[in-house]
């Protein structure tokens, strides 16, 4: 039996089942799902961030373990080494400046500076102890003769002086000053030491061992028992102030170098 339209133009009651059935079958279709879950996503990436109002504290960022730099502090650096052991046994040529002979008593002490003659080289040709250099030091008796004992050496450009244990051969060379002897031909380019130059004054008696002469302030100890008044002659020793002098190191010298 066939339903009759209902009055007022309202839809039957089996249509609108029909209908319903339709839409319920359209949303739960996978397409439909799939569709509605995309739209939910887009929404929730649109939205802002939730901002928290309590700050976190963030870690400190990881740095390398490297030292910290270090300031840069100028210094001389002279090949290869800031100093130079140089060995025992090192012969350094010195001369006494200004003189050809050095004229002392016998038991005499005269203070001395002599100077370097010409550099010391090493190995690679590296100038250990450079020309012109002073080593200050003295002569004394030694062994029946006369010998320089170095102490110091002081070179250019360095603000304080190196203790050196350096000598010279022990030198013998005497000569007899009596009356009558040429004594300007003695002294002509020579110094002489305060006990000798008495001594010699003594004996020759014309004052002809001016003050000039003699190198002043040298004797400790001048007339030690090497000369009595009343003696008719008297001994020194004779030193060639440009050969006698080479000094030897007794010991090992460490010696700052100088830029050049």
């Amino acid at each position: 039996m066939e339903s009759s339209p209902s009055p007022h133009g309202a839809v039957p009651f089996t249509s609108w089942t029909a209908t319903v059935c339709l839409a319920l079958q359209f949303c739960l279709s996978p397409s439909f799902v799939l569709q509605a879950n995309a739209q939910s996503w887009s929404t929730e990436q649109s939205l802002p961030p939730t901002v928290n109002s309590q700050a976190i504290p963030l870690p400190p960022p990881l740095l390398p373990n490297t030292p910290p730099p270090q300031e840069s502090v100028p210094v001389y650096s002279p090949s290869p080494g800031l100093s130079v052991q140089v060995p025992t046994g090192t012969v350094v040529p010195a001369v006494y400046p200004g003189a050809e002979r050095i004229i002392l008593g016998l038991e005499e002490t005269m203070p001395l500076t002599l100077l370097v003659s010409q550099n010391v080289v090493g190995w690679n040709n590296q100038v250990w102890i450079p020309v012109n250099s002073q080593i200050q030091g003295r002569l004394q008796p030694s062994n029946g003769g006369t010998q320089f004992v170095a102490e110091n050496l002081v070179i250019s450009g360095l603000a304080q002086a190196i203790p050196l244990n350096a000598t010279s051969k022990v030198i013998t060379q005497r000569q007899e000053i009596r009356r009558g002897t040429n004594i300007e031909a003695i002294l002509s380019g020579a110094v002489i030491g305060a006990a000798a130059a008495t001594a010699i004054d003594l004996i020759v008696g014309d004052g002809k061992v001016g003050i000039g002469t003699i190198l002043m302030g040298a004797a400790i100890g001048a007339g030690a028992g090497w000369w009595t008044r009343g003696q008719r002659y008297a001994t020194v020793f004779v030193v060639d102030a440009q050969k006698d002098l080479d000094l030897t190191l007794n010991g090992a010298a460490l010696i700052p170098q100088v830029p050049r």
